[in-house]
């Protein structure tokens, strides 16, 4: 298997489990689950990408910055964001991305809680792109 093949399956992997942690802390942590929520699709991204053979620190000045001390550092958050198109996903599945890190910020640095609804809404979209880049998601 390809190191590409098996960074795949390792980050596809990782992601069904982050998305299964998600729907477990929805009802009772939505600010866990919202963090959650975006990781299971950044990490999911990044194993799409790494198959996909995208080498974001020779195209992306920040990538190459982070990638420097250490090169598992090359997926930065604005790259993904930025780039998640170079995965596959149509515009409206780009700007769930966004919206999930921005879901995300809240529930990790903001003095406000995630609404639940919203997340609730916002899973439904997750869901929907995990399936899209071949995630078990266990459901």
């Amino acid at each position: 298997m390809s190191d590409a093949k098996r960074l795949e399956r390792l980050y596809k992997g990782k992601s069904g489990t982050t998305w299964r942690a998600a729907m477990q802390l929805s009802a009772d942590n939505p600010n866990s689950a919202a963090n959650r929520a975006y990781y299971c699709l950044y990490q999911a991204l990044v194993g799409e990408l790494e198959c996909r053979g995208v080498r974001p620190e020779l195209i992306d000045a920040g990538s190459a910055q982070a990638s420097q001390g250490d090169m598992r550092l090359k997926w930065t958050h604005s790259f993904i964001k930025n780039n998640a198109k170079t995965a596959g996903l149509d515009g409206r599945q780009c700007q769930v991305i966004r919206d999930a890190y921005e879901l995300r910020s809240i529930g990790d640095y903001r003095t406000e809680n995630v609404d639940g609804a919203l997340l609730l809404s916002m899973f439904s979209k997750v869901k929907d792109i995990l399936e899209c880049l071949g995630v078990d998601i266990g459901v």
